[in-house]
């Protein structure tokens, strides 16, 4: 399925209609079935200037989610809570940012922040059409969950070279 087929660039054009993002919709093909995807804009907040903006997941998300999985494998940041059901990966904002570097695809922590927004709030829905089966669909976030804890502000300091940032995917 084409997850992050929208460019900021059509956002913008997009947004400027009507001052939102509607819900995406694609059809696709898997092993010869025809199916729907919808996908959630994320809404995130300015904070600096108070106002919100939608924002699809995009290439840079996809960049962001390519880097974390990297991240896992090689750096051994994993984990598998078993008990729980749960699993994700531990990772800094200076990780991420030095994997994303390494991949040429250098970005400001603000940049890596909005993307791990854009990610954590948004959502996408798979639809079967309805036919002899029956119709179905699921419907699941980009990331599960994301928590973050920090010790300081980067707004204060935004060439800092490291963040103590933890953030669980």
């Amino acid at each position: 399925m084409p997850r992050y087929a929208v460019s900021r660039q059509q956002m913008d054009r997009m947004r400027k209609a009507k001052g939102f993002l509607d819900l995406r919709q694609v059809e696709f093909q898997y092993r010869g079935a025809t199916l729907k995807g919808i996908i959630q804009a994320a809404r995130v907040l300015d904070e600096k200037t108070g106002a919100s903006k939608d924002y699809y997941p995009s290439a840079n998300e996809e960049l962001i989610e390519d880097a974390l999985r990297k991240i896992a494998a090689e750096q051994r940041n994993a984990f598998f809570d078993q008990a729980n059901f749960r699993s994700g990966v531990v990772f800094t904002l200076y990780m991420l940012r030095e994997e994303l570097k390494k991949r040429g695809h250098t970005r400001s922590y603000q940049e890596i922040v909005l993307s791990l927004r854009i990610l954590a709030r948004s959502t996408i829905e798979i639809r079967t059409p309805a036919g002899r089966d029956g119709e179905g669909f699921a419907v699941s976030p980009y990331f599960s969950g994301l928590s973050a804890v920090s010790k300081g502000k980067l707004a204060g300091d935004p060439q800092a070279s490291g963040s103590s940032s933890s953030i669980r995917w």
